[in-house]
C-alpha cells in the first residue's frame, strides 16, 4: 500500500471515528430538566391511519391513555372507512375509556393531486381541531402516558420553541431478525443522529434559524 492509499484510508477511518463519537454523544443520557407547573393549553392529537399496524389495537388504547392534565381531544383520520384500521379502532374507541374530552374517527377521503395521503390526513386533522395546541402521532407508536404533558411543557418552557418531539425507542416482545435490524437502525442510530445536530446548535446560538 502506497502513501496516497495510507491517507484516504486514514481519512476515512477519521471520519468514521468522528461520526461514531456525534452518534455517541447523542445517545448519552442528560439529565431531564426539573418539571415546571404550567396552564395546560388544550391540544389536538391527530393520527392519521392508513392501512393495520402490527398491535394495532394496543396503539390505539395507549393513545387514549394520555394523562395530560388539560383538555384535549383525539382524532384518527383515515382516507376511508374501508381501511382495515377503521374498524378495529372503531371498536376500540366505545369500548376503552379515555381522560379525551372528544374522540373521532374522521374521514379524509382520498388526498388531492400531488399530495400524500399522510399530509392530506393531517391537514384535515387540523381543520377539525378545536384546540390551542397540535400534537401528530404515528399510528405504530404506542405513547407512554404522561408523553404529552413533558412535550408541552417542554414547549412552554422557552418562548423562542416553535416545536417539540418524542424520542422514539423500537422493542418487540419476541424479535425476530426484522425487529432486531429494525431496533438497531431506530434505537443506535435514529435517534442520535437527530441529537447529534441538536447539540451542535446548543453549542452555538447564533446559529439558530438561520
Amino acid at each position: 500500500m502506497n502513501a496516497r492509499d495510507l491517507g484516504g484510508t486514514a481519512a476515512a477511518l477519521g471520519v468514521l471515528v468522528h461520526g461514531h463519537l456525534e452518534l455517541m454523544a447523542g445517545l448519552r443520557r442528560r439529565p431531564a430538566p426539573p418539571a415546571r407547573r404550567f396552564e395546560p393549553p388544550s391540544v389536538t392529537v391527530i393520527r392519521p391511519i392508513r392501512g393495520l399496524d402490527v398491535d394495532a389495537r394496543a396503539n390505539v388504547r395507549a393513545l387514549l391513555d394520555l394523562d395530560y392534565p388539560g383538555e384535549w381531544e383525539v382524532l384518527f383520520v383515515f382516507d376511508s372507512e374501508e381501511d382495515p384500521a377503521f374498524l378495529p379502532t372503531r371498536e376500540e374507541v366505545a369500548a376503552h375509556p379515555t381522560r379525551a374530552k372528544r374522540v373521532e374517527l374522521v374521514v379524509a377521503g382520498e388526498p388531492p393531486r400531488g399530495m400524500t395521503g399522510k399530509l392530506n390526513a393531517m391537514q384535515v386533522g387540523v381543520a377539525r381541531s378545536r384546540c390551542d395546541l397540535l400534537a401528530f402521532s404515528d399510528s405504530d407508536t404506542r405513547p407512554t402516558p404522561g408523553v404529552l404533558t413533558a412535550l408541552v411543557g417542554a414547549l412552554l418552557e422557552d418562548g423562542g420553541t416553535g416545536a417539540t418531539f418524542a424520542p422514539i425507542y423500537a422493542a418487540a416482545d419476541a424479535p425476530l431478525a426484522g425487529d432486531v435490524g429494525y431496533g438497531l437502525l431506530v434505537n443506535a442510530w435514529y435517534g442520535a443522529s437527530v441529537a447529534a445536530p441538536r447539540r451542535r446548535m446548543a453549542r452555538c446560538p447564533s446559529s439558530w434559524g438561520s
